[in-house]
């Protein structure tokens, strides 16, 4: 089985993988590798088996010692490609996922669904959804459950489907096309996330992982996954007293990220992190789509809005011109039979392009400003500015950068598209057991502060009823013990503690605990009870254990000595723990759902698979010139999209 580092994308997700092996089975079977796979990896030097050989037909039979670990980007079949489009769309026959689903999207539209990352956790009441996501997609967003789901027609009916469903079918193809090109089973993963992903959207996505089969070893920070691709393969860095300070900004196609980290021998340290969930490359375009449209109701007299599919066309339209105005002065817009077989045509300066965006670059400085505050450093504390992301390229955005940290160079030493993936890749290789790594310590932090809240007993009227545990930037993993007086069941709720901060309308409840069975101590007085709660590496809350703790007095008889006196009793004082029953729950899909939905999805997953595999058999029949026993009936009129 191969351990694999996932980028989750909301336009599209990487995964890097092996040119002709997979990395664990390159680790196990090479005999002699004298060079690393990458920088900072090494693989092991293990000789095979028979049995292993025939286990794995793969074994190469070339010499050479040396397999790339690091993407390709020639390729054009989808099941080699390094991004897959994050996308689901749902159809008469099948489903359509990643590539396909964006081939079809425009006469699909009304089932094709995007911007899962931006909905994965959420609720149709959130702001979020209702004014933004909303104008993103043509799909009807309805509520599943509680949370944010689709209404879509499959198979001829209408059918329901919540995020979850979705993201988990997603990561289903991630696995389905990395194992088709590793030829191994994938089954275990490290996935990066948004570093604004609260405890719902987490645990979110580790429901959907399960539905798909996967098991998430961590999920990581995005600008974490960049610091680790960047820190792990430097041999120069500092002594832990003087670590050098990077800032990374990443501006990618929904949301701008952004954090300061300290690197020193074998680590890294994340003093801080920011962002703007409502900054990046889908902004711009809508503006420019927006723009156009205008004046195509002028130029022409048509209304583009009107007509999806024309918006559709319109918006591939601006992307290039985006693109191109990232290089030039002046940039061209034709669209052939944009609707009602009429060929629009237009053109923008660069100046005319950043006047019309300038809303959405205003919104950059901020988090820049905030995240350097929160570290604690000046600008002459920071050594260095990595941008990744493919929003970085617009030379507005990187003036809008620059006023943040004048007279610094803003630095592109990293793959703006494949850091994160890079990244993720290099934790799961750490948590792997098959490579041998260079010892680097990751040290990352909780953006958003935790409190509990509880009742106040009735013995202390002066008793404080919150606490904030997790304070903002704590470290994690992390574990606090909390300690209560009681002598009756209580309940504990654990909260985020400053709800304006989340992302949208998320709810910043986050888990419930209640304590049961406990009474007073044997001297009639309140019990002391313990609760261990604990932020994971996932960035999670948990709460792990509770017991009492009663303080016995235990005498103790000194070792009696030829000729000497009997010496008095020694009184040794014992902490005496009891377990205390207790249960908690949080916002994670009990484990009956989740495996209901995963024989669901396994279901249309089967059923995907045998509309492939027949219609391969047909076309592969006549391109021989045989005749195929397979048989085709035309799609009635209720059957079409």
């Amino acid at each position: 089985m191969a351990v694999v580092g996932i980028d989750f994308g909301s336009l599209h997700s990487k995964v890097p993988y092996s040119d002709t092996l997979c990395p664990t089975f390159i680790a196990n079977f090479l005999p002699v590798v004298s060079r690393s796979v990458w920088p900072g990896i090494a693989v092991s030097t293990l000789s095979p088996t028979k049995s292993q050989i025939a286990k794995h037909r793969a074994y190469p039979s070339h010499s050479s010692d040396f397999c790339r670990l690091y993407p390709r980007h020639e390729r054009s079949n989808q099941s080699l490609l390094l991004s897959i489009r994050s996308l689901v769309a749902f159809g008469p026959k099948q489903r359509a996922i990643g590539e396909p689903a964006k081939t079809q999207e425009t006469s699909n539209f009304r089932n094709t669904i995007g911007g899962l990352k931006r909905l994965l956790g959420r609720t149709v009441s959130d702001p979020d959804v209702q004014n933004i996501e909303k104008t993103f997609t043509n799909v009807t967003l309805i509520d599943v459950n509680g949370t944010v789901g689709v209404e879509v027609k499959h198979l001829g009916q209408t059918q329901k489907f919540s995020t979850t469903q979705l993201v988990g079918a997603y990561l289903g193809k991630l696995r389905d096309i990395v194992s088709n090109e590793l030829k191994v089973g994938v089954t275990d993963i490290v996935l990066a996330v948004p570093v604004w992903y609260t405890d719902i959207q987490r645990r979110a996505i580790i429901d959907a992982a399960s539905v798909a089969g996967l098991n998430i070893l961590r999920l990581i920070n995005d600008t974490t996954a960049t610091a680790l691709g960047y820190g792990i393969t430097k041999s120069d860095l500092p002594e832990a007293e003087n670590p050098k300070h990077v800032i990374f900004i990443d501006v990618g196609h929904s949301s701008l990220s952004t954090a300061v980290v300290a690197f020193s021998k074998g680590q890294l340290t994340v003093k801080a992190t920011a962002f703007d969930t409502n900054v990046g490359g889908r902004y711009i375009d809508r503006a420019l789509v927006n723009h156009f449209a205008e004046q195509f109701k002028t130029k022409y007299k048509i209304d583009v809005l009107s007509n999806p599919k024309a918006t559709f066309r319109l918006a591939a339209g601006c992307d290039k011109v985006k693109k191109i105005l990232s290089a030039n002065t002046e940039a061209p817009l034709n669209v052939e039979s944009i609707m009602n077989d009429i060929d629009a045509s237009s053109k923008m300066t660069r100046e005319e392009y950043e006047t019309l965006i300038a809303g959405v670059l205003d919104r950059i400085p901020a988090p820049l400003a905030q995240v350097l505050q929160d570290s604690g450093l000046t600008l002459e504390q920071v050594d260095a500015v990595e941008l990744v992301g493919g929003c970085t390229r617009i030379p507005a955005v990187r003036a809008k950068i620059q006023t943040i940290f004048p007279g610094m160079a803003l630095s592109t030493t990293l793959n703006q598209d494949e850091a994160i993936a890079r990244g993720a890749t290099f934790a799961s290789a750490m948590l792997s057991p098959v490579f041998r790594v260079r010892d680097f310590a990751i040290h990352d932090i909780q953006p958003y502060p935790i409190k509990v809240e509880w009742e106040k007993a009735p013995e202390d009227p002066d008793e404080d009823t919150e606490l904030v545990v997790f304070p903002k930037g704590n470290g994690i993993p992390s574990t606090k013990v909390l300690t209560f007086y009681r002598n009756k069941p209580f309940e504990i709720q654990a909260n985020y503690a400053e709800p304006s901060g989340l992302p949208g309308g998320i709810n910043p409840w986050i888990a419930k605990f209640t304590a049961k069975s406990i009474g007073p101590d044997p001297k009639g007085d309140l019990s002391c009870v313990k609760v261990k709660a604990r932020l994971n590496l996932h960035g999670l809350l948990s709460f792990e254990a509770a017991y009492t703790e009663e303080i016995e007095e235990r005498a103790e008889t000194p070792m009696a000595v030829d000729g000497e006196p009997e010496a008095a009793p020694k009184k040794k004082k014992v902490v005496k723990k009891t377990d205390v029953p207790f249960v908690w729950g949080s916002t994670s899909l009990d484990k009956t759902i989740v495996e209901s939905l995963r024989e669901q999805e396994a279901e249309m997953h089967a059923a995907d698979k045998l509309v492939v595999d027949t219609e391969v058999r047909f076309y592969t029949a006549r391109r021989r010139g045989g005749k195929s026993d397979v048989r085709f009936r035309l799609v009635g009129p209720q059957e079409r999209p």
